[in-house]
């Protein structure tokens, strides 16, 4: 299947299962920038690429559930204890591609970079593309099929020479992501 911007990705996964140790909780995903918990805001991102959303998040995450059940978002529950294993689980599960992967830690303060993303994701031959920012890994990517077990996709990355987004792992990356939603007007 052909993706353009304008059909919109078929589906954006968020994934917000991880432990926040380097955060400080495990619920960092709720933490709030401008009012709006951070996963809120990755939900809103991904909905303008996307025709379907969906969290997916540990059994035991009861944070993350009860806020998606209030919120009325779509969620998937896993028991991975390996980040790549639990993307494949989710992807095969789902089952609809291509489909955007997006950590549950991410304040994206400028979209137009993921207009791009899929913009070159539509081009290219990978059956993963990478986002990178400035040359670093920011946790987003586009899948054009599910992996097999023990299976690597070709893979190529997309960098972006700007800064557009804060991954959250650490308080300091908190601390700068509320200064840059401060300073930017087309945050989501």
């Amino acid at each position: 299947m052909g993706l353009t911007v304008k059909e919109k990705v078929p589906l954006s996964i968020i994934m917000a299962g991880g432990m926040g140790v380097r955060f400080g909780r495990s619920d960092k995903y709720l933490s709030l920038i401008g009012g709006i918990p951070i996963l809120y805001r990755i939900f809103k991102t991904a909905g303008t690429f996307s025709n379907k959303v969906v969290v997916c998040t540990k059994k035991e995450s009861r944070s993350a559930i009860n806020y998606c059940e209030e919120m009325k978002i779509n969620y998937i529950t896993e028991e991975e204890e390996d980040y790549v294993k639990a993307i494949r689980y989710a992807l095969c599960k789902l089952n609809i591609f291509p489909a955007m992967v997006i950590s549950g830690d991410i304040f994206v303060f400028n979209i137009t970079h993921l207009t791009d993303l899929i913009s070159f994701a539509e081009s290219s031959e990978a059956e993963v593309i990478t986002l990178l920012q400035r040359g670093r890994p920011v946790g987003i990517s586009v899948f054009k099929r599910c992996p097999g077990k023990n299976e690597e996709l070709t893979n190529e990355s997309f960098n972006v020479n700007a800064d557009f987004c804060v991954n959250v792992n650490t308080l300091r990356d908190y601390e700068i992501a509320l200064e840059l939603y401060s300073s930017k007007s087309d945050s989501i």
